[in-house]
């Protein structure tokens, strides 16, 4: 299951939306004003699935030294009252990650949704650890994503 918010992200051009204007100056220039409002955006998004959160999980870019997935997955972390694991792209699940995941309804972020690469890869990582749930949440998916 995805659960996506109704935002289309249009990219960083002249037509830039408020998500991607947030984004591009919460990944690349840092800004921590920027973070709060995108990780405001994501909690109205899960209000009323936090309860069916076991262990929320981010997926760290593994070409870009941003990190507004894993502040995004704290927060949503923290909001839900649930432990954080941080999942770095290509990474396998080592015996401790996998006891963790084990059982639980996990929820894997992502800030944007392109092609869904990232989810099918977190899914196959995961999936040795036989979780009860897998649940993705993006804060947009891109326009070109069907």
């Amino acid at each position: 299951m995805i659960i996506l918010s109704d935002r289309i992200y249009k990219g960083l051009h002249n037509g830039m939306d408020r998500v991607a204007y947030n984004l591009l100056l919460a990944k690349f220039q840092g800004s921590a004003a920027a973070q709060r409002i995108i990780n405001r955006y994501a909690i109205e998004d899960l209000k009323g699935k936090m309860k069916d959160i076991d262990l929320v999980l981010a997926i760290a870019p593994r070409d870009s030294r941003s990190d507004i997935v894993p502040k995004l997955a704290k927060a949503i972390a923290g909001n839900a009252r649930v432990p954080l694991m941080l999942f770095g792209k290509g990474q396998t699940l080592t015996t401790a990650q996998k006891k963790r995941c084990t059982g639980k309804n996990i929820l894997i972020v992502d800030d944007v949704l392109y092609t869904g690469a990232t989810f099918r890869k977190a899914t196959k990582a995961i999936a040795p650890a036989k979780p009860r749930k897998l649940q993705y949440y993006t804060l947009a998916k891109s326009k070109s994503y069907k």
